[in-house]
């Protein structure tokens, strides 16, 4: 979950080129900008979540909720973050800033009121954007037989 210039999921599917061109092939890449690439519901199919302290984006974090407001999830006991444990912290300092990336593996399935939890965010930071958040939230939750 980044978006930053120096760190994002990009950067991280690329770290062996020249050798490799996808060091992670089962990495989910994020979707970075609200209102160009809207929630990405594979969110909820993850095994694992890395999430970045300070949240890393390249725009305002108003325009990337999508990065911010799933990050956010995770630093506080949440209908989402219930369903992971911590497993591991990497700092880094590449830049003369540090980051740290906390490691979070799911532990148990979601319900349909923790996707409804994320939808009502989403919905309401958007509520004239049904194509990119409402939407697919909806057909996540049909798809899924919730």
């Amino acid at each position: 979950m980044a978006s930053g210039s120096l760190y994002n999921s990009s950067a991280l599917k690329a770290i062996q080129i020249p050798e490799n061109h996808d060091a992670l092939p089962n990495l989910f890449g994020t979707n970075d900008i609200d209102l160009r690439d809207g929630f990405p519901i594979k969110f909820f199919d993850a095994d694992y979540v890395i999430v970045t302290e300070p949240i890393q984006t390249h725009l305002l974090p108003k325009d990337q909720a999508i990065i911010v407001k799933p990050a956010e999830w995770f630093k506080t006991f949440t209908t989402i973050s219930r369903h992971f444990k911590f497993i591991k912290k990497y700092s880094f300092n590449a830049d003369g800033t540090p980051v740290t990336f906390k490691v979070y593996e799911k532990i148990s399935s979601f319900e349909k009121a923790d996707i409804d939890f994320a939808k009502k965010i989403f919905v309401e930071l958007y509520p004239n954007h049904d194509e990119l958040f409402k939407n697919r939230f909806e057909k996540y939750i049909r798809d899924k037989g919730f």
